[in-house]
């Protein structure tokens, strides 16, 4: 919850006492040079959330960053899995 909350937050002064810690680390992922394949631990963190994120969030427009690129993702890797399954079933 805390991630779509500051995801859409635009208060500077939101009583949510995460909330600008949420953004901090959004605003890191989205500037970091390092990222997750250069060993950024922050980014590799931020990524687990958005992960798990998308796979539970069914809204049409979520402002989490990535979100809807993400579902796509995962939705594409269960399509290709059940294609294998039925190709070595057959």
């Amino acid at each position: 919850r805390l991630l779509k909350h500051a995801s859409a937050c635009r208060d500077a002064n939101c009583p949510s006492a995460n909330c600008r810690k949420m953004k901090d680390l959004m605003r890191h992922g989205a500037t970091c040079t390092t990222r997750v394949q250069g060993g950024c631990a922050i980014c590799r963190r931020i990524w687990a959330l958005l992960q798990i994120h998308a796979r539970q969030c069914t809204r049409g427009s979520c402002p989490v960053p990535k979100c809807a690129s993400l579902k796509a993702q995962l939705a594409q890797m269960q399509h290709q899995g059940a294609e294998g399954e039925t190709t070595t079933a057959s």
